[in-house]
This record gives structure tokens, sequence and C-alpha cells, in this order.
């Protein structure tokens, strides 16, 4: 994302190679909001792999009883319906 919004000397060599203006590579990225749009796909990238990471783990589990924080499994079980709701 940094490459996109920051006016750095290098966008500015890059825009000034094509022969446009960096500002308005940044207007128009804000005018078609596809900023908003690829910071959407990061988030649900993260949210993803946060699930996967939760399923291993769980998936990972041998047949041993352990004590655990109810706590943090019930936070992260709601997490997870949270999360599988926003992909509704």
């Amino acid at each position: 994302m940094n490459r996109l919004k920051k006016n750095s000397p290098a966008n500015r060599i890059a825009a000034d190679k094509l022969g446009i203006d960096f500002k308005d590579v940044q207007t128009f990225l804000q005018e078609r909001k596809i900023l908003t749009q690829i910071e959407r796909i990061c988030e649900s990238g993260n949210i993803a792999t946060e699930i996967i990471s939760n399923m291993l783990n769980y998936a990972r589990k041998d047949n041993v009883r352990t004590n655990v924080d109810l706590g943090l499994l019930m936070e992260k079980t709601l997490h997870i319906a949270m999360n599988d709701q926003n992909f509704k």
C-alpha cells in the first residue's frame, strides 16, 4: 500500500518516466476507491490467515487433555464466528 500512497522519490521518478503526475495517480486511485478495495482484500487475507491458523491449532491437538484458558477459548470461538458472518 505504501507504494501507492506515499509521494516518495521512487514513485515520483517512476511517474516521471511514464510522463504522468503521481498526484494524478493518487487522485485516480481515490476516485475509483481502489485503495479501499485493496485494504479490504488485505483485511480478508488476514482474517483467512487467522481462521486457518486457529483451525490448524485445533486439528493438531493430540488426544491428551490439557488445561485451557476458557476466556481465551471463548474469545477465539466468537472471533471465528464473527469472521464467518463477515464472509457471508
